[in-house]
């Protein structure tokens, strides 16, 4: 019994040890995705349109990577309430 809760208590720590994980939990971070249509490297800012038609924009905290491409479908996740995204990569 011992070893089962102690099993359990490192999985949770594990799930719960990902800064974005645990910030999805406590609902700090949303991920949206949508159709890539602006990029500017310059400014590591992008631009989706998502699939209810809206526009936003985001800066990327971490740089751009540069094989993203105008058109393709990525994903951004990003702090609610700000415009500063965590991380924006190609949707699979």
């Amino acid at each position: 019994m011992k070893k089962i809760l102690i099993s359990a208590f490192v999985l949770l720590y594990l799930f719960c040890s990902s800064s974005e994980v645990f910030a999805q939990l406590r609902k700090d971070i949303s991920i949206i995705r949508g159709k890539l249509i602006r990029m500017e490297l310059s400014r590591n800012e992008v631009t989706i349109k998502d699939n209810a038609g809206k526009e936003k924009t985001f800066i990327s905290k971490k740089g751009l990577n540069k094989s993203l491409a105008i058109g393709s479908d990525v994903l951004v996740t990003y702090k609610i309430g700000t415009n500063v995204a965590n991380k924006v990569v190609q949707a699979k």
